[in-house]
């Protein structure tokens, strides 16, 4: 349910959120699909400022998150989100909040691989090895990490996949809820783009997602520990409420009375971090 008050409401779900550029999240951010800024539509929209907005396909459904506010859940046999990001043949970071039914198959939260799905330019895996994650990608080789952090069925978790280096020298890392999972490095260079998608293995048909995604982000540049913590403790940071929803305007500027400004509790900092903007 929304705050509201005689001059403000302030929904926090839906249209009403937007990224928050001060937040040291906000560095370096391709795309991001927060589940919140979509629930109930039939597609994830993206608040990274590119459009970047994906198409459901198959057995989709809404849940709610106490954290996140809400989150998607995919059926494991044919739910996925198709995207279309840009391309990250560099450095490169994906960050992602999620829940599965079950840690006995290998399901993949967010892949970009060709149909066949031999060829990868990164694949973000649980279970691959059983109960772990598994951060991969594949060109005239296969690079292969796997945390060490034993997962269960059912819980929530936030992870941090990392790729940085340069050409023939890259290390990779995980993050698993802020610390790091483990770390290798490699000579394998990743491919060009193949085919993104959430919840399966890229433009393959396997691999779905059985259970629940809750945020989804995508950064061109390999995210470091400090803000690998505060992605997982403070995920909020990263977002503000858009102004457009406000109501009560005089004379083409807000009026809030004392009274109003103090019924809104939780929320007036907030508001007034908006009538800053």
């Amino acid at each position: 349910m929304p705050f509201t008050s005689q001059a403000f409401t302030y929904p926090p779900m839906g249209e009403a959120w937007e990224i928050n550029p001060k937040s040291p999240q906000a560095a370096g951010i391709v795309a991001d699909w927060p589940m919140f800024a979509s629930r109930g539509m039939n597609k994830l929209r993206d608040l990274g400022g590119r459009g970047l907005d994906g198409t459901f396909n198959g057995g989709l459904t809404w849940a709610a998150d106490a954290q996140m506010g809400a989150a998607l859940t995919f059926d494991g046999s044919t739910g996925y989100v198709a995207i279309s990001p840009p391309s990250l043949t560099g450095e490169m970071s994906i960050s992602c909040r999620f829940n599965s039914t079950t840690v006995a198959t290998s399901k993949c939260m967010i892949g970009d691989a060709d149909v066949t799905g031999g060829t990868y330019q990164y694949l973000l895996l649980l279970n691959h090895v059983a109960t772990y994650l598994t951060l991969r990608w594949s060109s005239g080789g296969t690079y292969t990490l796997t945390g060490n952090k034993v997962l269960a069925a059912n819980t929530w978790y936030h992870v941090l996949a990392t790729r940085v280096g340069t050409t023939g020298a890259w290390t990779g890392t995980i993050y698993v809820n802020g610390v790091q999972d483990n770390q290798s490095a490699t000579t394998i260079n990743p491919p060009a783009q193949q085919g993104v998608s959430i919840g399966r293995r890229g433009l393959y048909s396997g691999y779905y997602w059985s259970g629940m995604l809750a945020d989804v982000r995508l950064y061109n540049f390999g995210v470091p520990a400090p803000i690998a913590w505060q992605m997982y403790s403070q995920p909020w940071d990263l977002y503000r409420p858009v102004a457009r929803w406000w109501v009560g305007f005089t004379a083409g500027a807000p009026s809030f009375s004392p009274s109003t400004l103090a019924s809104l509790g939780g929320a007036r900092s907030a508001l007034i971090e908006a009538v800053k903007r």
